[in-house]
């Protein structure tokens, strides 16, 4: 809140200021606006994650079950986050059977899918991620595999935790929430989510629920 709050009273400052404001450029003020918009994303993020939290720890995590198509959500999702993707330089290995129906909350499985796509580009070191879902007689099955930095061993069983980050890098922000919330949800569909990882190789992450949720 104080780093949106200082850029949008830089941003006033400039725009009443004659001298300043006749020697900005639609780019600069544009870029400004920007930057703000940003911020106000990441805050809006990490009330949802707060929000989310409270709710699962008084059990209150409730699920609207309807029947969806996963490939249709997943292109969704996608498209959605292509400006991330450009912003990262990462391409994306697309892998989804037309024959996806299924029956879950098809809002919060799209939080698992934003969660973990998110987290495959801020950790991805703008190498190509791959995607893919297909599904078995009674399973819905997806992936997120990508060539990041990877995860140490020894948080690879911390990592669904609260508060927990793959990695302390001041440059990357968040509160730790988004995998503790995705497994959370995953698992009031009666689903399993893991991950396998070796540092400097990369990220898979495998989620499976029963079609009837």
């Amino acid at each position: 809140m104080t780093s949106l709050n200082l850029q949008l009273e830089l941003t006033k400052r400039l725009l009443l200021s004659e001298q300043d404001a006749a020697a900005l450029s639609k780019d600069k003020v544009a870029k400004l606006l920007n930057d703000s918009s940003k911020q106000l994303d990441r805050m809006n993020k990490m009330v949802g994650e707060l929000l989310d939290v409270t709710k699962i720890q008084a059990g209150k995590i409730d699920l609207n079950l309807e029947k969806f198509n996963l490939k249709e959500l997943a292109e969704e999702v996608i498209a959605r986050l292509q400006y991330l993707f450009r912003q990262a330089n990462i391409t994306v290995d697309l892998n989804l059977d037309n024959d996806l129906w299924t029956y879950g909350d098809r809002f919060r499985i799209d939080q698992v899918l934003v969660n973990l796509i998110s987290n495959s580009i801020k950790y991805g070191n703008s190498k190509p991620i791959r995607i893919a879902a297909s599904k078995s007689s009674d399973k819905v099955f997806f992936l997120i595999q990508d060539q990041g930095i990877g995860i140490p061993k020894e948080q690879l069983g911390k990592i669904f935790e609260r508060f927990e980050r793959v990695s302390t890098s001041t440059n990357i922000s968040g509160l730790g929430l988004g995998l503790y919330i995705t497994r959370q949800i995953v698992e009031a569909h009666h689903g399993t989510i893991r991950v396998e990882s070796e540092l400097g190789k990369g990220s898979t992450f495998t989620v499976e629920f029963p079609i009837s949720g």
